[in-house]
């Protein structure tokens, strides 16, 4: 192959790498919902957040169960925060283009 690793991640992020943070948490959340097919298709051996946490709630409601959830909706929250101070600050770093109008006729 002879790529190497960051020219590939220059590549794959080039133009909106907050797209492809946004389609990584788009596909976490939706891999939360798929707890059905997660439970069918995860081995023996392996233990996905999602089947732990079921696992958990079957035997009653714990203060692990309050930690995950708590830890993951701060995550969310910060990850979000981040994502738009970063959209803020990179809107207000570009400069206003000129108005590329003709006002000769004005």
């Amino acid at each position: 192959m002879g790529l190497p690793i960051t020219a590939a991640a220059r590549a794959l992020t080039a133009d909106d790498p907050l797209g492809v943070i946004g389609g990584a948490m788009l596909a976490f959340i939706i891999s939360m919902d798929d707890l059905v097919i997660t439970y069918f298709i995860s081995g023996v051996d392996s233990t996905t957040l999602p089947v732990f946490i079921y696992g958990l709630i079957r035997r009653g409601i714990k203060p692990e169960i309050n930690a995950i959830a708590t830890l993951l909706l701060l995550s969310s929250l910060a990850i979000a925060a981040i994502g738009l101070y970063l959209r803020n600050k990179l809107h207000s770093a570009t400069p206003a283009t000129p108005d590329k109008t003709d006002h000769a006729n004005d």
